[in-house]
């Protein structure tokens, strides 16, 4: 292994570390109100995942970060990171991605940091769920 492929391992185990790091630690001020809900939302963010949409002039388009943000203004942050792990959990357990570094728990990594920026560049401005937990 060359010190290039040695900086991207590293590079890449910090992302798994600090994202399982913040989901984990959020993931604790999970709460909604309803089971229906919760399922609603995990399940559309995974069937979404395997829907490719393609435009001209552009690649593959998931819509799956549509839902993503759209729960992220509905709801919490923990209750966001917790609809959006379970969605991609559901998703990579149908149908498995080849050759992702670190399998899914890279993936969930990756989706936590993403949401955690995210719900930080929001400034906890969410419609439904006025206490939130950061």
């Amino acid at each position: 292994m060359n010190s290039r492929q040695l900086k991207i391992v590293i590079v890449r185990l910090l992302i798994m570390a600090l994202g399982l790091g913040l989901f984990f630690y959020n993931v604790r001020f999970f709460h909604m109100r309803s089971l229906i809900e919760t399922t609603i939302f995990i399940g559309a963010i995974a069937a979404v995942r395997f829907f490719d949409f393609n435009f001209s002039r552009i690649d593959k388009v998931h819509f799956e970060s549509a839902f993503i943000i759209a729960a992220l203004i509905l709801f919490s942050l923990p209750n966001t990171l917790f609809l959006a792990i379970g969605g991609l959990l559901v998703a990579a357990l149908i149908k498995p991605e080849k050759n992702v570094f670190g399998g899914p728990l890279y993936l969930v990594s990756q989706r936590s940091l993403t949401i955690f920026i995210a719900g930080l560049w929001l400034d906890n401005r969410y419609l439904t769920d006025r206490k939130s937990v950061v």
